[in-house]
C-alpha cells in the first residue's frame, strides 16, 4: 500500500494547441509481463522470481506472479495477488478479474471485495471484461499423455473449443464455437463485440463477434498469421504477419481493412481505445512506442528505449481514453520504468452514451439491435505545431 507520489518523477511538456502531455515515473519494476488500463487505474501482472536452493533449483516450477492495482491520481499501489500462479488479468470500470488455476475471480476496486466468478471445472483461460460481462476461452476437459521416450506431456482435448460470454449477476450465458485449441489465444471485448485470432489451417486468423445479432465473421485471411487483435468501438487493430509484422485496422462498418505500420521493422502488440492506437516498433537496438489516430492514420513517436535485443526495451504498454503506460528499460538499474503518459484532452462533439449492457440470449438467439458508433478522434489539432517528440533514448538517472 502507500503512496509511490515519492518515486514519482513529472515532466510536463506543451503539445500543440492541445495543451500540457504529462509523464510520471514509476521505477523498479522487475519483469513486468502485463498491463491493463481503464479509467484512473492501473493493473500490471509482474514475474516473480524467487530463490531457489538444493535439490529444487535443478527443477522447473511454474512462474509465479503479483498483479498490482495502482490509483493514477494519487499512486497508491495495492497488491492483489501475491506470488500466485495467476495471469492475465484485465480492468474495466470497478472491476478487475483474472485468472487461477482455471477458475476465475473478480475484485471490486470500492468495496475491495474478491469473488469467484466461475469454477475450476470450467477450465476457463484469457479472461476480458468489458462493462459487465466477461468472456474467455473454455478449456475444457482433457487428458495428458506421454509419448514413449518424451517428458513432455501430449494433451487430449475431449470438448469443442469455445468462448463463453457471461454477464455478472446471470446464471447463465452463451458459448461460441472456435475452430482450434490452443493456449496462446487473444480475445478482447468492447461492449456487445467480442474479437479473437484463431489457427485456420495453420494459419490465424482475427474473427468477430456481435453479442446482439449473434452473427460471427472471420474479418481477415490469406498469408501471414494475424494475431494479437484489440477492439474499440467500430476499429478492431490486430498485428499481421504478412511482412515481419504490420499494424493492422479494420472499420466494423465499412468492412474495409488499412494499415497504420507497414514494415520493414516489426511492428508488434497493438492497442486501441477511442479510435488512438499504439504499438511497439522492436529493433536490435531498442523499442519504440508509436500512437496514431484510426481516422486519419497520423502517427507519432511517443517513447523510445534501449534494449539488448528486440522486445527488451519496452515489453508491455497500454492505452485508455486518457492515458498510456508503457514498462521501458532502464539501463542504470537494469529494470524497467513505468512510463504513464497523460493525453491531451481533444475536443470531441457530444454524442449518446454507447448504451447498456448488452442482453446476453440464454437460448442462443439474440435481438438485433444496431451497433451504437464510437466516435474516432482527430489529432490534426493536437500534432499540429509540434516542434518536438518524447524520446527517451537514455533512460539514465532514475533510481529505484
Amino acid at each position: 500500500m502507500g503512496s509511490l507520489l515519492a518515486l514519482i518523477v513529472m515532466v510536463a511538456w506543451t503539445f500543440g494547441s492541445a495543451g500540457a502531455w504529462e509523464e510520471r515515473v514509476l521505477p523498479g519494476w522487475q519483469s513486468p509481463v502485463g498491463i491493463e488500463l481503464s479509467g484512473d487505474h492501473l493493473v500490471i501482472t509482474e514475474e516473480i522470481n524467487l530463490p531457489r536452493t538444493g535439490i529444487a533449483q535443478y527443477f522447473s516450477e511454474p512462474p509465479v506472479y503479483n498483479i498490482h492495482l495502482i490509483s493514477l491520481p494519487a499512486g497508491e499501489r495495492k497488491v492483489l495477488m501475491d506470488q500466485e500462479y495467476t495471469r492475465e488479468p484485465d480492468i474495466d470500470g470497478d472491476r478487475v478479474v483474472w485468472e487461477k488455476d482455471t477458475s476465475l475471480y473478480i475484485y471490486r476496486i470500492s468495496s475491495g471485495s474478491t469473488s469467484r466468478f466461475s469454477t475450476a471445472d470450467e477450465h476457463a483461460l484469457h479472461p476480458r471484461i468489458s462493462q459487465d460481462c466477461i468472456a474467455w476461452e473454455v478449456m475444457g476437459n482433457y487428458t495428458e499423455q506421454i509419448p514413449d521416450g518424451s517428458n513432455i506431456p501430449y494433451i487430449i482435448y475431449q470438448d469443442p473449443p469455445a468462448l463463453e460470454v457471461r454477464c455478472i449477476g446471470r446464471a447463465a450465458g452463451v458459448q461460441i464455437p472456435l475452430v482450434s485449441h490452443t493456449d496462446s489465444r487473444s480475445i478482447a471485448i468492447d461492449g456487445s463485440r467480442l474479437v479473437w485470432d484463431d489457427p485456420v489451417e495453420g494459419t490465424s486468423q482475427i474473427f468477430l463477434h456481435d453479442l446482439r445479432t449473434g452473427t460471427t465473421i472471420q474479418i481477415t485471411d490469406g498469408k501471414g498469421s494475424k494475431v494479437r487483435p484489440d477492439i474499440s468501438g467500430d476499429w478492431v487493430v490486430w498485428e499481421d504477419g504478412k511482412n515481419k509484422g504490420d499494424i493492422a485496422l479494420y472499420d466494423i462498418p465499412t468492412g474495409t481493412t488499412s494499415y497504420l505500420a507497414e514494415g520493414p521493422g516489426e511492428e508488434v502488440r497493438p492497442r486501441i481505445a477511442d479510435g488512438r492506437v499504439i504499438w511497439v516498433e522492436e529493433s536490435r537496438t531498442g523499442d519504440t512506442l508509436w500512437l496514431a489516430d484510426a481516422e486519419t492514420g497520423t502517427r507519432q513517436q511517443v517513447l523510445q528505449a534501449i534494449g539488448n535485443f528486440s522486445g527488451f526495451g519496452i515489453p508491455v504498454a497500454a492505452i485508455s481514453p486518457d492515458h498510456v503506460a508503457a514498462m521501458a528499460y532502464n539501463q542504470s538499474s537494469a529494470l524497467r520504468d513505468l512510463h504513464l503518459i497523460t493525453l491531451p484532452s481533444i475536443t470531441t462533439p457530444t454524442v449518446p452514451a454507447v448504451g447498456t449492457t448488452p442482453t446476453i440470449p440464454v437460448t442462443g438467439e439474440a435481438t438485433p439491435a444496431p451497433s451504437p458508433k464510437t466516435p474516432g478522434f482527430s489529432f490534426a489539432a493536437a500534432l499540429a505545431g509540434v516542434g518536438a517528440v518524447l524520446l527517451m533514448g537514455r533512460l539514465t538517472g532514475r533510481k529505484k
